[in-house]
């Protein structure tokens, strides 16, 4: 086939759930090195800054949102991200409507390496897409962890409202 197809615009919410749904079980997000001064050696050295994929949930949504440009920059924690969705239109919205493409913030939970909250989106049907720090992957999982992780805050951008 040949010729011009004409787009009209793209589908930014259909899109982005796709590249989330299809990124399950990726060992995509096991890395993120930078170069971080090392007082020891007094020079800077390259470091994975997400552990293998074990602080990886800010990363995987950040990798997601900046490609859309529905954040300004790619971020590594969870407050980073927070700060940035807001101040690129994201809206907080009741816990109890959310809908597909959501990005849902859960509690402060302590594990083996510290204290963090957690992120990852909202895909419907009760089920959320997060990085899991045990498999280091993206997974596919219930949206309340069958109720063992609570919901703290839910986003929205204004192109879904």
């Amino acid at each position: 086939m040949t010729g011009k197809i004409e787009i009209k615009k793209f589908q930014i919410k259909e899109n982005l759930l796709a590249m989330v749904q299809n990124s399950v079980g990726s060992r995509e997000y096991q890395h993120c090195y930078a170069l971080v001064w090392d007082e020891q050696s007094r020079s800077f050295i390259s470091k994975d800054l997400v552990q293998g994929g074990r602080l990886a949930c800010a990363f995987f949504v950040a990798s997601k949102l900046i490609v859309f440009h529905l954040i300004g920059a790619l971020h590594l924690t969870v407050n980073g991200i927070i700060i940035d969705m807001l101040e690129c239109g994201w809206k907080r919205i009741d816990k109890k409507l959310f809908q597909a493409g959501d990005v849902i913030v859960w509690e402060e939970k302590v594990g083996a390496t510290g204290v963090h909250r957690h992120i990852g989106f909202y895909v419907g049907k009760n089920e959320a897409i997060s990085m899991n720090s045990h498999i280091r992957r993206p997974i596919r999982h219930d949206a309340t962890y069958q109720g063992k992780r609570k919901i703290e805050e839910v986003f929205r951008h204004p192109f879904y409202l």
